[in-house]
């Protein structure tokens, strides 16, 4: 069934710019970095790769049975754009196609990673990636126009036409393409939906609280 042969990399920056170490804060009963290993445990992916400068890190991500690449520190800092890391990585490792999963989207569950693993394996010959997204359904405006909507008659928020935002919960590409081209925005992208509320991204304290709010009322 998986014929794919998917490597995930899962990228673990032990810093960040705006909030400090997000990837190592504690969650619910341990740190993001760990719910996020744990949720990978039983996820069908022909390998699963930790990339990190930290040894630390790396050694735990043995523990649970991972693969562990030693990042060279240049890539875990500000100042190298996000294209050259995916092309560094990639180039790093083996396989066919690439999905990246990101530690700070922790209401993400190993079910919701195997399914776009499948639904990648069901689309893959007619599309060249996979982007976790959600829906926003918002009056948008730029440079003072409506994108997405006539002032009049002015339509109700339901009747809008959706707009997608990426969650970068899960993206997955082609290993040859990702290396070339450095980017998950490919030109015919596969739009993974996912619930709002499940694609939160930490990147700030209030995210994490209301992550762990969330997690603490379904689970």
């Amino acid at each position: 069934m998986f014929t794919a042969m998917i490597t995930a990399i899962i990228p673990v920056k032990t810093q960040s710019e705006r909030l400090q170490a997000k990837n190592l804060r504690y969650f619910i009963d341990c740190s993001l970095y760990e719910h996020k290993l744990r949720q990978l445990k039983k996820v069908p992916f022909d390998r699963i790769v930790v990339s990190s400068e930290s040894k630390q890190v790396l050694e735990m991500a043995n523990s649970y049975g991972y693969q562990g690449h030693y990042r060279n520190p240049k890539y875990s800092t500000p100042d190298v754009p996000m294209s050259d890391v995916y092309k560094y990585i990639a180039s790093e490792v083996i396989g066919k196609d690439i999905a990246w999963i990101n530690v700070n989207n922790p209401l993400v569950t190993g079910d919701m990673y195997t399914k776009a693993m499948i639904t990648w394996i069901n689309v893959c010959h007619r599309y060249d990636s996979l982007l976790s997204a959600y829906n926003i359904q918002k009056y948008i405006w730029r440079g003072g126009k409506p994108l997405n909507f006539t002032p009049y008659p002015h339509p109700k928020s339901q009747d809008l036409e959706g707009t997608y935002a990426q969650s970068f919960a899960i993206n997955i590409r082609r290993r040859k393409d990702l290396i070339k081209e450095g980017t998950f925005a490919s030109k015919r992208p596969f739009f993974y939906l996912l619930d709002k509320y499940v694609s939160t991204k930490i990147d700030y304290k209030q995210d994490l609280a209301f992550c762990k709010m969330l997690w603490k009322e379904k689970y």
